[in-house]
């Protein structure tokens, strides 16, 4: 903005922009001085799409982006927090976000949810039968009661 001295990089975009200044002191004395700006691009950052693990498991994330160095935060339950591709073991549904950064030193950041669910229980009883008979099982593994009835052939 030439009326107050301001360069936006954002309203310049992408490139390089000459930049002059002029002084005028209470004399009526004027200096001059020139510098180049160099505007870079930001890069792209894709954390990836939110998942879900189950309790105890492990899931591997990818973020993409055009930079050349990955920062992920936080580091809780990471395997490696300065690469791409860090598997995940979270035992709290986590916001991960990864920051991309090129080789301009700018950056740009993105976030996933890694959503923990719980391992179901799994209870199956079966009764006392006899050989030839057909076997019930019983799942009572939820709220609800479900039985199969298998026949030995």
């Amino acid at each position: 903005n030439p009326n107050t001295g301001d360069f936006d990089p954002a309203a310049a975009s992408v490139g390089q922009f000459n930049l002059i200044y002029s002084y005028t002191n209470a004399q009526g004395c004027v200096s001059r001085d020139t510098a180049v700006a160099t505007v870079n691009n930001i890069p792209d950052a894709a954390a990836g799409s939110d998942v879900h693990v189950c309790l105890g498991h492990s899931i591997q994330l990818n973020a993409s982006g055009g930079g050349n160095t990955f920062s992920w935060s936080p580091a809780t339950d990471l395997d490696n927090t300065t690469i791409n591709n860090p598997v995940a073991s979270p035992v709290v549904t986590t916001t991960y976000t990864v920051t991309v950064t090129n080789n301009f030193g700018c950056d740009n950041q993105d976030s996933l949810i890694v959503t923990v669910d719980p391992v179901p229980t799994a209870v199956f009883t079966t009764g006392n039968e006899c050989d030839g008979d057909a076997v019930s099982f019983t799942n009572s593994s939820m709220s609800q009661t479900f039985t199969l009835s298998l026949v030995r052939g």
